[in-house]
């Protein structure tokens, strides 16, 4: 998935799905709220452990 498709849809939860399962990274380019949501950020956890550092401060001390 290209950048720029991700970047114009960076709200869009199916897309940001897709895009941090394919590169979990792909998570600093979702809007803050997606970076807020547990799905999201663990998809992008289990592709990319590092991806952690975009998941939003609430979900970074969340032990679950």
């Amino acid at each position: 998935m290209e950048i720029e498709e991700i970047q114009k849809n960076s709200n869009d939860k199916d897309i940001l799905l897709q895009a941090v399962r394919e590169n979990g990274k792909n998570l600093e380019l979702a809007s803050e709220e997606l970076q807020d949501d547990k799905e999201v950020v663990i998809e992008a956890l289990k592709q990319d452990g590092e991806a952690l550092e975009f998941a939003s401060t609430r979900l970074k001390g969340d032990k679950e």
